[in-house]
């Protein structure tokens, strides 16, 4: 099987700032936080297909351009595989190649969900938006083989620059 590319993914279908015909856009990324939660939404734990009060790794990262934050995302996965993890290990890293590098780990699908939604006081606050501004919401769940989820994530993104492009052959 083909190995998928999602590292740069978001910023190919998603555009934020700047010319949308750009190939590839400059990214930074800088990681919030990283913790382990024993109490998250039931959506998180069931798509991960964990036991309810299952212990849950979250990370909290934003991604810059130009320096300014267009997103923000919470990645969830399985403490029990991934505990191991550390700030160290993802930032300025691909999350993704992370996993593959060190628990072989190999992303090779994943579904997206868009929607539009009102900025909540700590959107507000990362994107430097108003609050109730509107921002887009991806949900995104990434499998490795045998359907096996990963990863569940939820990314918020500012509104005003957002574009969306996709080319269907």
């Amino acid at each position: 099987m083909t190995k998928a590319r999602f590292d740069k993914s978001f910023a190919r279908f998603f555009r934020f700032r700047g010319d949308s015909r750009q190939a590839d856009p400059d990214f930074s990324l800088a990681v919030i936080d990283i913790r382990v939660l024993t109490f998250v939404d039931p959506v998180v734990t069931a798509t991960l297909s964990l036991r309810r009060g299952a212990r849950v790794l979250a990370i909290h990262r934003t991604i810059m351009q130009d320096e300014i934050v267009v997103y923000h995302y919470m990645s969830y996965l399985s403490h029990a595989e991934f505990g191991e993890l550390s700030k160290a290990d993802i930032e300025n890293s691909v999350l993704y190649d992370v996993l593959e590098i060190k628990f072989d780990v190999h992303i090779v699908r994943a579904t997206k969900t868009l929607q539009a939604r009102a900025a909540s006081a700590q959107d507000a606050e990362i994107l430097q938006i108003r609050r109730e501004e509107p921002v887009i919401a991806v949900e995104r769940v990434a499998y490795t083989y045998h359907e096996q989820p990963v990863e569940f994530r939820r990314t918020i993104g500012r509104s005003d620059t957002f574009r969306y492009e996709i080319q269907l052959s």
